[in-house]
């Protein structure tokens, strides 16, 4: 989806993959779906939040079903934003656009 708008994707099979991707490639912005295996997305992000410090892209979680709760502990664990699945080319770009611009990185 995200190529088609010229973005480069970096993917990632697991958690612990992702966390070693993010350090090789320095996104902009991470798209962090919650239910992975061998660490969750809420725990990896906490790991990368830890390691890159102040440095660290805005990571928006992405799961498919997303109480207020569930948004709540999100954000608390330093996620920027939430695209619920079934997943809305519109919601996403736009949800994306506003983390790089609120970040200056557009």
């Amino acid at each position: 989806m995200l190529q088609s708008l010229c973005c480069s994707v970096v993917k990632a099979n697991d958690e612990a993959e992702a966390i070693a991707r993010y350090f090789q490639y320095n996104p902009d912005i991470v798209l962090k779906d919650i239910i992975m295996p061998i660490l969750d997305g809420v725990s990896a992000t906490l790991k990368i939040k830890e390691l890159a410090a102040e440095k660290a892209a805005a990571i928006v979680a992405m799961t498919a079903g997303a109480s207020e709760n569930d948004a709540k502990k999100y954000t608390d664990a330093g996620m920027a934003g939430l695209v619920s699945k079934p997943i809305r080319i519109t919601k996403l770009v736009d949800v994306c656009w506003h983390q790089m611009i609120k970040t200056d990185r557009a």
